[in-house]
């Protein structure tokens, strides 16, 4: 629950989601350099700041939460495009 928490009190910047969203490809961070044309101790200081706001250690826990949050969202956007009608009572 920290992590969501601080997510919320820190919010990531627009460049730290797009690192998230090149990371949680499995994308290399020279790759990741290449694509957003910064170096790779930028992309290392963008990953750093974001482990910190996450409360989070490493790539892969980054990738699978971004995972998680990608699907919840999904599920929330279908939720509302395609709501479910209130039952009948009889």
């Amino acid at each position: 629950m920290r992590a969501r928490a601080d997510a919320c009190k820190y919010p990531l910047t627009t460049r730290e989601r797009q690192v998230v969203r090149l990371v949680s490809k499995g994308l290399s961070n020279r790759e990741v350099a290449s694509r957003l044309n910064l170096t790779e101790g930028t992309i290392k200081a963008h990953l750093h700041n974001i482990y910190q706001k996450l409360a989070i250690s490493n790539r892969t826990a980054l990738a699978a939460l971004a995972v998680f949050l990608s699907r919840r969202l999904e599920a929330t956007n279908a939720s509302v495009r395609n709501p479910t009608p209130p039952s009948r009572r009889i």
